[in-house]
């Protein structure tokens, strides 16, 4: 599975090729936005499952914050 950061990676990625591919501009740009959209929601995923993982973690070691 991608991280969020990979999807931004590939994001920029497209952006740059929209820049050198005038005649597919559109659907680079589309394509980049599609990432974006893809990278903002596995940065929700990432940050809800770092907080379950902490709080678990924090169980385990005895520690109730």
């Amino acid at each position: 599975m991608l991280t969020s950061a990979e999807c931004r990676a590939r994001a920029e990625q497209k952006i740059a090729e929209a820049q050198l591919q005038l005649r597919h501009k559109r659907k680079l740009r589309g394509d980049a936005e599609c990432w974006l959209v893809l990278a903002d929601r596995m940065e929700r995923l990432e940050a809800s499952v770092g907080r379950s993982h902490g709080v678990a973690i924090n169980k385990t070691l005895g520690d109730d914050g």
